[in-house]
């Protein structure tokens, strides 16, 4: 690892570039650059999404230590990149996506495109007919694709809510989709709860770990052990989705 340095210790609002060189990084010139912010927060943390490889550290933390937790958490960290860098190119162009024949996400599984139909709508659970003109424009067919995904999440997330409902600690006081980009759910003081759309792309497993996550923000606004230990009382399993998603960036998505 190799990195340009000013001072031992930047100043609280100061962001500096960093270089990671890897061996068999998904980015075929060998090194990952990050980004290292100061923040008010009290421990180092990393973060690798459409934004990049981002470091988050406290302002009295000298850059030897920041060194070090990157070192420590290499493999992690080209792992991760990797990922993003194949999500991303797995996501595909949507020219070739919002088309006659075009694939995308859905529910865990893959959905193919079929165009010119008078409803849309699901047929034989892998195709969906999608109700415009063979000819028509992507820009057109992304909208309508959306808008039978968005319901299809309202359907799914209130199922599943359903389902697991018996085991919140508290009900929500509002519950709503979202059109978020940067988190699959959310959790207001007062009880608002708000879910991803976009969640719709995954198998049940990981729908049912955010549900369990964001309702176990109704009694734990924070992340401590006590947190997660609400979030297996609800999930037992709650691992496996967790661990899907996160090696899924919004960004990456089609839509």
């Amino acid at each position: 690892m190799s990195a340009m340095r000013r001072s031992a210790l930047m100043p609280a609002s100061e962001e500096q570039s960093f270089a990671l060189t890897v061996a068999g990084a998904a980015d075929s010139s060998g090194v990952i650059y990050y980004t290292v912010r100061r923040t008010g927060k009290s421990r180092i943390a990393v973060r690798v999404s459409e934004r990049g490889v981002v470091v988050t550290a406290p302002r009295w933390v000298p850059n030897r230590e920041i060194e070090a937790f990157v070192a420590e958490k290499r493999s992690w960290i080209i792992e991760h990149y990797d990922r993003w860098q194949k999500a991303r190119a797995d996501s595909g162009d949507p020219a070739r996506i919002f088309a006659e024949g075009g694939r995308l996400p859905f529910r865990g599984g893959t959905l193919t495109l079929r165009l010119g139909a008078e409803k849309t709508a699901m047929r034989g659970g892998s195709e969906l007919e999608v109700a415009v003109s063979a000819g028509a424009g992507g820009e057109s067919i992304a909208r309508e694709v959306f808008l039978f995904l968005f319901e299809a999440a309202r359907s799914v997330i209130g199922e599943r809510i359903e389902k697991l409902a018996p085991r919140f600690p508290r009900q929500a006081t509002k519950l709503a989709l979202s059109n978020a980009k940067r988190q699959w759910g959310s959790c207001t003081s007062a009880g608002h709860i708000y879910f991803c759309w976009r969640l719709i792309f995954f198998s049940d497993d990981v729908i049912d770990y955010v549900i369990a996550h964001e309702f176990s923000h109704r009694v734990h606004m924070d992340h401590s052990p006590a947190f997660w230990r609400q979030v297996e009382s609800i999930l037992p399993t709650y691992r496996t989705g967790r661990d899907k998603l996160r090696a899924v960036h919004i960004a990456a998505l089609p839509l």
